[in-house]
């Protein structure tokens, strides 16, 4: 099984997924989200309030087999370690490094390149590494592309302690740009590209895989399902489109909390009760208030989005973007499809986790909901890394 947690100023959500691929646990905490003064977000820490509730609810929801009350005092299990997602804005380079084969250390200069492109030191940051398909136009052999996403530590470690302090073992802290990508092949397969699009509290994340031209640069997915000679090839941080810009707009214009004017500009009118009249009334007013906010967020995300994949069409232009999928927090708001779909020209949908993974008789939200594809897709990814390496490990033995 794969456990996957995922941090937001929002709220926290965890999964649990069966080697066969399908969420069999999923727990929810709802949080206060809060705004700095000077309009910045808040970097929000798990409180020990919070990291109970958490535990409450995965032990609720029978995570690792459990029955209610067997999780005591939150102490989990190391199988059960979970991979955390921090809100957080990455730090993302597409670089050019000797070849693999060189004997170079591909890893420590992209991660010396992402330090210095984002002005700080190499030891403040963690960097993932992947390699990149070659954009058109680059010198063949002679180098070899990556892509790194990189967490500024300061982030990420404060949650993973305050995890550990209510009992909840990480296994490690993970990024969700590649997991949705493999995701999203998942739902789309392998046509020239595919785009995703994680509108988060902080800001959304825009991430791009191409087919590799002449065969290069493919990974092989989850529990060794391969999608074909496809890569990652560009992820962006869209500060523009931050979640956080939305909920403080529509906090002012209606009196409401950061968080439940979020919820409000998502669900619009509906969540009124269609009974009293008073109530659907005063919704609709709300709704009528926030919905200029929501229009300029989309306004902003479908120009950033725009340049993005115009920026990679560029750089591969015999694989252009085919479909967009979208998902996290912001994926609720209404039009967001529709908007993103007229501006960018191709097929929009909204990245289900129903689509990608079995979610039994869990609720609807998290069957259709994209808030939860993030966190799905992290665990059903971390789970093909589990079955890799235990086949690596079965192979050496047999060598």
């Amino acid at each position: 099984m794969s456990v996957a947690i995922a941090v937001n100023p929002v709220a926290i959500r965890a999964v649990e997924v069966s080697r066969a691929g399908a969420v069999r646990a999923a727990a929810c905490v709802r949080r206060e989200a809060l705004a700095t003064q000077g309009g910045g977000p808040t970097r929000a820490r798990v409180s020990a309030e919070e990291g109970a509730l958490l535990v409450r609810a995965m032990d609720r929801a029978g995570f690792g087999g459990r029955s209610s009350g067997g999780m005591l005092a939150g102490l989990m299990l190391s199988a059960d370690a979970a991979d955390v997602v921090v809100d957080t804005p990455p730090l993302t380079g597409v670089y050019e490094v000797p070849p693999r084969g060189s004997g170079a250390p591909t890893e420590r200069l992209a991660r010396s390149e992402v330090a210095r492109a984002h002005r700080v030191e190499p030891s403040a940051v963690e960097v993932a590494v992947l390699d990149a398909p070659r954009p058109s136009g680059s010198r063949g052999r002679e180098s070899d592309h990556v892509l790194a996403v990189g967490l500024l530590t300061e982030d990420v470690t404060p949650v993973v302690c305050d995890l550990d302090a209510a009992g909840i073992e990480s296994r490690r802290v993970a990024t969700a740009h590649v997991a949705l990508l493999e995701a999203a092949m998942r739902l789309g397969g392998v046509s020239e590209a595919v785009a995703v699009l994680d509108l988060q509290w902080h800001g959304a994340h825009c991430g791009v895989a191409v087919r590799a031209e002449g065969g290069e640069g493919g990974w092989t997915g989850g529990a060794g399902q391969s999608w074909g000679r496809a890569a990652p090839c560009f992820v962006r941080h869209i500060n523009e489109a931050a979640l956080w810009r939305v909920a403080q707009a529509c906090a002012q214009r209606t009196g409401l909390s950061a968080s439940r004017a979020l919820e409000v500009a998502c669900v619009g009118a509906s969540w009124a009760d269609g009974t009293d009249a008073r109530a659907v009334d005063a919704a609709r007013r709300v709704a009528t208030a926030v919905r200029p906010v929501v229009t300029q967020y989309l306004d902003a995300l479908a120009e950033e989005a725009s340049r993005s994949l115009a920026y990679v069409g560029h750089r591969h232009p015999s694989a252009p973007v085919t479909r967009v999928f979208v998902c996290g927090e912001g994926a609720a708001l209404p039009g967001v499809v529709d908007r993103l779909g007229a501006e960018l020209g191709v097929d929009v949908a909204v990245l289900a986790p129903g689509a990608v993974a079995g979610v039994g008789a869990w609720p609807r939200d998290v069957a259709r909901g994209g808030a939860w594809a993030p966190v799905v897709s992290v665990a059903l990814s971390a789970l093909g890394g589990a079955a890799e390496r235990a086949r690596d490990a079965s192979r050496g033995g047999e060598r």
